[in-house]
């Protein structure tokens, strides 16, 4: 207690010198810390392949300790894989047991508890509220100071969108430009693709009617028949039927008026995917029932 006393009172009679020598101490110690990592960076530019192997070894050194101990444990677990699954088993529950306990006494205290609860939920309800009006009404009171600022602001938010997007539109344009050639070919092949798409659903299309050309008149059938029954007026009625006959009569023979139709529109009957009564009802009667979107089975 003396010698504490006596170095106390030296350090307050000698306090430059106290000062003096901590700094110098703090400077020799940065030194030697700067001395060391320099020697470091020094021998390690001057060793550069002694220690590029020397980290490798450390890496491939822990990634063998991990797939020791990885191995090690799967192995105990297959040769104790009883005890394995009991631990995992007490695991789970033990953790099922906690959570509920943990649900269970904070129900409990609730009851307990209940006004206390509930006015802590106000509060917090309350407070929420407070909170979220504090922050709108002071950022309404900002901007109403600084009203100039934030129309600037707002203005310039506007005027970098609409510079980024004329941008981008103008990068694609000389792109464009600049790869005309690869942008020709690239749209050329999307129109490709879309009709070589557009080709095999029409003939997967005329392949099912062919394959099943009973089910496919049955529900033509049942189609004619379903459009007369949603006929409510008695003009639409009346003008109607004309048009029902034909369409059922196109159905039915459907060879007759193929000539009368032009190139694309035979293609489209023949393919499975233009219906016939579509350029009827365009070149005839606009306002006529049209009974399908299908085509008859060749």
């Amino acid at each position: 207690m003396q010698l504490i006393l006596a170095g106390a009172i030296n350090r307050m009679k000698n306090i430059a010198m106290s000062r003096a020598w901590e700094k110098w101490q703090q400077d020799a110690a940065d030194a030697r810390r700067q001395g060391f990592m320099v020697a470091g960076c020094i021998r390690r530019m001057m060793m550069r392949k002694v220690s590029m192997a020397w980290e490798k070894w450390q890496e491939w050194y822990e990634q063998v300790k991990d797939q020791q101990y990885k191995m090690a444990g799967a192995v105990r677990r297959m040769m104790m894989r009883k005890i394995s699954m009991a631990w995992e088993q007490w695991q789970f529950w033990y953790a099922e047991f906690k959570d509920q306990q943990f649900r269970l006494a904070g129900a409990i205290r609730r009851m307990m508890m209940r006004q206390v609860s509930m006015a802590w939920e106000k509060w917090q309800e309350w407070y929420a509220q407070i909170k979220d009006q504090q922050f709108k009404m002071g950022g309404a009171v900002r901007r109403m100071m600084m009203r100039k600022l934030s129309m600037a602001w707002e203005q310039w938010q506007f005027w970098y969108e609409e510079v980024k997007n004329q941008q981008e539109l103008l990068h694609r344009a000389l792109m464009k430009l600049i790869k005309r050639k690869l942008s020709m070919a690239m749209n050329r092949w999307f129109e490709w693709y879309d009709e070589l798409i557009a080709q095999r659903d029409r003939l997967r299309n005329a392949m099912l009617r062919w394959q099943k050309r009973e089910l496919a008149r049955a529900f033509y059938k049942w189609h004619h028949e379903w459009a007369k029954t949603q006929v409510t007026s008695p003009r639409n009625r009346a003008e109607s039927t004309v048009q029902d006959r034909y369409d059922y009569t196109a159905y039915t023979q459907p060879k007759p008026i193929i000539p009368a139709l032009n190139a694309e529109a035979r293609l489209g009957y023949l393919v499975g995917d233009i219906p016939v009564p579509y350029y009827r009802r365009g070149l005839n009667n606009p306002r006529a029932v049209l009974v399908s979107q299908y085509t008859p089975p060749l």
